[in-house]
Order: C-alpha cells, then structure tokens, then sequence
C-alpha cells in the first residue's frame, strides 16, 4: 500500500497509507421531505487512508475518507419552474 501524507481538519499533518477499495454496494439514501419532495442522495468514495498510529477509543484504527456526495430531486409539479427561468442574472427565482 502506498504511504500519503494529508492535512487534518485541525490543520495537523498526518501520515498514512491509502487503503485499495472494492466498491460492493453504493446505495441511494431516499428522503421524503413535508413538502412532497424526494430527495436522494448518494455517496461516491474516491480514496480512503488509514491514518498511521491513530485509533478511536474502542481501539479501531481512524480513516480519512475522500468522497462526493450525488443529489437527485424530485419536486411536486405544483413547486416546479419552467427550466431557465432560475438563471444566474434572472429576475424570478433564486438560488441559496
């Protein structure tokens, strides 16, 4: 396994050997919201690096994990606008 040395959260610099994956299942997460939304939400994991010397309290070892999340909605018609109209510069809609 190859050694990468990463910068923590805390700003710490860590050592640690990147752990080859085997993807056996990446599951939609589906959440319904009150307003009659669905939203579904998945995580993708590109690298993970068990951490050289660190374990948690019940002694297992600490991994840092690179991943990106993937969200799909599905909103009511009735909440829906007409494609284009939500455009940066736009006047009707806007982003968060």
């Amino acid at each position: 396994m190859a050694k990468k040395t990463v910068q923590l959260p805390d700003g710490r610099v860590q050592e640690g050997e990147v752990v080859r994956t085997k993807k056996v299942e990446e599951p939609w997460n589906v959440y319904e919201l009150t307003d009659g939304t669905t939203l579904r939400i998945k995580v993708v994991v590109s690298e993970i690096i068990r951490l050289d010397g660190q374990f948690t309290p019940d002694g297992d070892p600490v991994y840092l994990v690179k991943s990106s999340n993937i969200v799909s909605t599905e909103a009511p018609d009735e909440m829906r606008q007409r494609p284009g109209t939500n455009a940066p510069g736009s006047k009707s809609g806007q982003y968060l």
